[in-house]
């Protein structure tokens, strides 16, 4: 659910002035959080496809990886 989704979501119950302004917090540290989970899991992902093409020109040289460009 994209988040304006869910603040418009939130407009529409019935709920005071306080009661909003905590929910609304909430779900925004839950959004910031999950931000960055993403943007570590992202970095991650990047980290580990560099070691994998280091351990493959280490295991069959550079031909490898221009045969690798080809075959995508």
């Amino acid at each position: 659910m994209s988040t304006m989704k869910s603040w418009l979501q939130l407009d529409q119950l019935n709920l005071d002035a306080d009661t909003k302004m905590q929910v609304s917090g909430i779900m925004q540290t839950l959004f910031d959080q999950a931000q960055k989970e993403i943007h570590a899991q992202e970095l991650k992902i990047q980290a580990l496809t560099l070691e994998l093409a280091h351990l493959r020109r280490i295991r069959f040289g550079r031909s490898n990886e221009s045969l690798s460009l080809f075959q995508s």
